[in-house]
């Protein structure tokens, strides 16, 4: 197309933009389409320097082959043509009809020699914008400038070496998973592994103490009371002191001495033990046991705060990444958890129940030296200066948290979407279950088999997101909370049906969808906020999720004492129900 469109201009730039120019200048802009140009014989100037162009031969254009013009592949655009730069089009146009005819040529012949020279470098858009110029000049709506010399001393395109290869196409956008540090986050998940293991044992062991050295199943309540409230308050009160140090090292600290208070049991029950004329009173004692218990569950709000800001500096701040992240963290915890439980288990049935608390300290302490070998890949957001600290302080962090969540709409939503389901599925398996297993089917022992569903629907869950992830068919946030929603309806048949086949799958699912759920809400809020505020945010939304717990267990407690058991599971349902239908205005929030 170049080369006609050049001899063309040489011939016909006197002329105006006739009718039947006009059409074949729209005819030439569709690319992929065959021309045959039926057009009157017109004069052509052979030179430069002919005086007149009447006694010029001529030149039918009924003789020229049909051109097909092929339709140009698009590449990155090329700078834009020296041609081009200057001024508006019509006034080129005018400037150049008022030079004479023969300095108009020469200039347009020196032009047409410099794009013969660029046009087999040429390729793409570019091509496609010489040949509209030159369609252009021979309608008049383009010529050469008059003061165009400089510009004429380069070429109207880009010249590239005949050799070079051509411009590579624009590669899409990766969408993969960012390989993290390897080395740092397996050391993160043994760490994670050794202290659920750990407090497995401690949480297996203290209630069994409570109720074989003390007699009274009220001090195992207060001991599981303590250890919920201690939790709540210390991870209320950690997020400002997260975002003012470092993660790692306050998970350590955490760790460590969380391993000194069940160091402290320990001791407390050893030296009554082998030692019990030591002192006047028992020194294993309900107010000691609860005060220490309560320590290492307030620690354990403190790690619970810093394990949510950590992923970030482990892994970057992309969401993909961190909720595949988070999910091999729960896998990780959860298979630790089990295997911690029958661990526990297998040392009080052969040793005895104080055997058990030897488990606890050793692996914390383990798990604070892995933790402390971790930091961050990059200085985190300067985080405010710590006002003098105390009370007044504490309570600025946590409503800076709140504030955070509560002014975005999203973060608002996500909040909802974290606290509701979480506060459903422990109340579920630490309550409900029981009472179910107790009260409906008579026998507790199946109270096993359903906590079992559900812990292995947890892991199924987070493989699930693992997988989705890896194997680039990702789900979005809102989307898990609509099947989590669905998973807490599905608990409605505990009042349809007393069969294990049938409730194990639906227990299952329902813990399949919420472990999704939750992890998928994590990622995104870790990868959403701003690193100032991480700690106080994630600080927030751990003290109202166990403030709930608290709150909603004793009342359905409550309830279950006075009414029949059959009656509270239809009302819970029904409350569960209505946090249905708020996942799904959340979901609908997350979606936008």
């Amino acid at each position: 197309m170049r080369p006609l469109a050049v001899v063309l201009s040489l011939s016909l730039l006197h002329l105006q933009a006739a009718p039947v120019f006009a059409q074949f200048h729209q005819q030439a802009a569709a690319p992929g389409r065959a021309y045959s140009p039926v057009v009157p014989a017109v004069p052509i100037a052979l030179g430069a320097g002919l005086g007149s162009l009447t006694s010029a031969p001529t030149l039918s254009f009924q003789t020229l082959p049909t051109v097909t013009v092929p339709k140009l592949l698009k590449h990155a655009p090329p700078a834009a043509a020296a041609s081009l730069r200057a001024r508006p089009i019509l006034i080129q146009a005018v400037e150049a009809r008022r030079q004479p005819l023969p300095a108009r040529i020469a200039q347009l012949q020196v032009q047409a020699a410099k794009d013969l020279e660029a046009l087999p470098s040429t390729q793409g858009e570019a091509s496609q914008e010489v040949a509209r110029e030159n369609f252009d000049r021979l309608l008049g709506a383009k010529s050469i400038r008059a003061h165009a010399d400089a510009v004429l001393a380069e070429p109207a395109l880009p010249v590239e070496p005949a050799l070079s290869a051509p411009a590579p196409a624009p590669q899409a956008a990766k969408t993969s998973v960012p390989s993290p540090d390897k080395a740092a986050t397996r050391r993160y998940l043994a760490g994670t592994a050794a202290f659920k293991f750990g407090m497995e044992a401690l949480n297996l062991a203290m209630p069994l103490l409570a109720l074989t050295v003390f007699g009274q199943a009220a001090w195992a309540a207060a001991l599981a009371a303590a250890w919920g409230l201690s939790q709540a308050l210390f991870g209320s009160l950690a997020g400002g002191f997260v975002d003012r140090h470092s993660p790692t090292k306050v998970l350590s600290w955490a760790m460590g001495l969380q391993s000194l208070a069940g160091a402290g049991l320990l001791g407390l029950f050893a030296l009554d033990h082998f030692l019990p004329a030591l002192l006047p009173f028992a020194a294993f004692n309900p107010v000691a046991a609860v005060a220490l218990y309560a320590l290492a569950g307030g620690f354990l709000g403190v790690a619970d705060v810093a394990r949510q800001v950590i992923p970030p500096a482990l892994v970057g701040s992309d969401e993909k990444a961190l909720k595949e992240f988070d999910a091999r963290t729960h896998i990780a915890y959860e298979v630790a958890g089990v295997a911690g439980a029958f661990f526990a288990g297998w040392v009080i049935k052969t040793f005895g129940v104080g055997a058990a608390l030897l488990i606890h300290p050793p692996l914390y302490l383990l798990a604070a030296i892995v933790f402390s070998t971790l930091a961050a890949k990059a200085s985190p957001a300067p985080a405010p200066p710590d006002e003098g600290g105390g009370p007044r302080q504490a309570l600025k962090d946590v409503l800076e948290g709140a504030r955070t969540l509560f002014s975005n709409p999203v973060f608002r939503a996500a909040f909802f979407a974290i606290v509701l389901p979480f506060v459903i599925h422990r109340v579920f398996e630490s309550l409900l279950v029981p009472v179910f297993a107790k009260t409906l089917l008579a026998d507790p022992s199946k109270a096993a088999w359903m906590l079992g569903f559900s812990n292995a629907g947890e892991l199924l869950g987070a493989f699930l997101l693992s997988r989705s992830i890896r194997g680039g068919h990702v789900r979005r946030s809102y989307q898990w909370v609509r099947w989590m929603a669905l998973g807490t309806l599905a608990l409605w048949a505990l009042c349809f049906t007393q069969s294990l086949p049938v409730l194990l799958p639906l227990i299952a699912f329902s813990s399949v969808s919420w472990a999704a759920s939750d992890l998928s809400l994590r990622g995104k809020l870790q990868a959403a906020l701003e690193p100032a505020v991480r700690g106080r945010s994630f600080s927030f939304i751990s003290a109202a999720t166990f403030l709930s717990v608290l709150a909603v267990s004793l009342g359905v407690g409550f309830l279950f004492d006075a009414l029949p058991a059959a009656a509270v599971l239809i009302g819970v349902n029904a409350a569960f129900t209505l946090a249905a239908a708020a996942m799904l205005w959340a979901a609908g929030k997350l979606k936008r």
